[in-house]
């Protein structure tokens, strides 16, 4: 059984084991790896899980700059002579941009997912308030 620690505390109060866990827990959630246990915690945590999402993101856009200038220096490095290399790492770098723009699509589509529910959740709040 998962122990939801988060629900009980205030961002500002969580530890960074604490935020690593549950960073953990939605990088699970990204790859449809996730209990119906744990997506309830998600649900119960959800501003968490929007700035955890929000993270990540950032974090794969960085890694996607990164690798494309990594990529250019190293076809600086490489001459022509090295063509089979040239070649290889070209290959090599593109199914890791593939992959890597994948995933940063199952984030956006989960983002999507989260806001809807906060979005439902605003609605129902402010119909019960009218109401």
């Amino acid at each position: 059984m998962i122990t939801d620690i988060w629900s009980n505390e205030y961002f500002e109060n969580l530890t960074p084991e604490q935020l690593q866990q549950f960073n953990a827990l939605v990088l699970k959630d990204i790859k449809n790896e996730t209990s119906q246990e744990e997506s309830s915690i998600l649900l119960s945590n959800i501003n968490l899980w929007i700035f955890q999402l929000r993270i990540i993101r950032k974090d794969v856009e960085f890694q996607l700059a990164s690798q494309k200038a990594k990529d250019k220096i190293k076809n600086i490095q490489l001459t022509d002579d090295n063509k089979s290399e040239i070649d290889q790492h070209f290959l090599e770098s593109n199914k890791w941009r593939m992959g890597a723009i994948r995933f940063l699509t199952a984030i956006e589509h989960r983002m999507l997912y989260v806001k809807l529910i906060l979005t439902e959740t605003n609605q129902q709040v402010i119909s019960q308030i009218e109401s």
